[in-house]
């Protein structure tokens, strides 16, 4: 029984480490992402062309000025 608790325990603690990292892995991802949003903020225009269709310049001059 205590082999089972300790084994368990172990689990939790696991668990616990792996969504701390997959936690901190996303609020990273939202960081870049709302940098990124605010790049092509200043960029200005999105450059829509017709339905559906961007203007890839735009990204492209984003990219380039990282």
């Amino acid at each position: 029984m205590e082999e089972e608790y300790d084994g368990l325990e172990a689990l939790d603690k696991t668990l616990i480490v792996k969504e701390r990292t997959s936690n901190d892995e996303l609020q990273d991802t939202l960081k870049e992402l709302v940098n990124v949003l605010k790049e092509l903020r200043k960029a200005g225009p999105s450059g829509v062309h017709r339905m559906g269709g961007l203007d890839s310049t735009l990204f492209h001059e984003v990219e380039l000025s990282r």
